[in-house]
């Protein structure tokens, strides 16, 4: 009877890594990889950009905010995949299942979309840096809805950390941040997709 009950645990363990493998591979098919495209947020329907400063867009810890659509490069943005996130499994070594995580490159300033000091405290600004290997600036996709929307979770803020727009405000120059990833798919202030 024991071994039956480990067996339907690991059965239905199995059954759950195999579905949110393949909602993200859904959420990552919504988005078109690699190439440069606006994001754009679900509930204003403004672009995401870069705020620029007295130098303009190059520098890094300059904010990302959302305003008019308008077809410049400062709003075009891309999907790098830059690994896997392994999900470990708890009674083995290895993982159970394991997932892509990818840089949002900018097409102007080719700076990366960044959770300062990778914080899952809510309210951490969300701005542009260069493009490195730390986990602060890679992000994962989260399932999307049938109209390809979808959610971005900051990996080393864990995958409980959305892109959000600061109140879920519509106003143009909203400033994006990390915030606790909830109400999926009804709260569009973290919900995103591309044009």
């Amino acid at each position: 009877m024991k071994v039956r009950r480990i067996l339907a645990s690991l059965g239905a363990g199995l059954l759950m890594s195999g579905a949110l493998v393949a909602l993200t591979t859904q959420a990552a098919d919504a988005a078109t990889l690699g190439e440069y495209r606006p994001l754009v947020n679900a509930g204003s329907g403004k672009c995401l950009t870069v705020q620029p400063n007295a130098n303009g867009y190059l520098d890094n810890g300059l904010r990302i905010m959302q305003a008019p659509c308008d077809g410049s490069f400062i709003q075009q943005w891309r999907f790098v995949q830059t690994g896997t996130h392994c999900v470990a499994r708890s009674w083995l070594s290895g993982c159970s299942f394991s997932y892509p995580i990818y840089w949002v490159e900018n097409q102007d300033t080719l700076k990366c979309m960044d959770l300062n000091n990778g914080s899952s405290v809510n309210g951490t600004p969300v701005q542009q840096w260069d493009c490195v290997d730390n986990s602060n600036m890679k992000w994962a996709f989260n399932p999307f809805d049938p109209q390809g929307s979808f959610n971005l979770t900051n990996e080393r803020a864990g995958s409980a950390t959305c892109l959000d727009v600061t109140n879920g405000s519509t106003a143009d120059f909203a400033l994006l941040q990390g915030w606790h990833c909830f109400d999926y798919p009804n709260n569009l202030a973290q919900m995103f997709y591309q044009l």
